[in-house]
């Protein structure tokens, strides 16, 4: 669960923000059927999908990664 005084995500951008609870929060999974899935790609701004590239300690939650 993700709880926040402020809205985790950018309502323009829809990526985690700066200081965004969301930032560097993505943990492993351990469901296996999860696992032939992996989270290696994110929106881009034209609506489309860009290779995912992981900025910081650890990636973001969300199909975002805060850049």
């Amino acid at each position: 669960m993700l709880t926040s005084a402020s809205t985790p995500l950018d309502l323009n951008t829809f990526q985690p923000p700066l200081g965004s609870v969301a930032r560097d929060a993505a943990q492993a999974t351990s469901f296996a059927a999860l696992a032939s899935y992996p989270d290696d790609r994110e929106y881009a701004d034209d609506l489309t999908s860009r290779p995912r590239v992981q900025t910081g300690g650890a990636m973001d939650l969300g199909a975002l990664e805060g850049h």
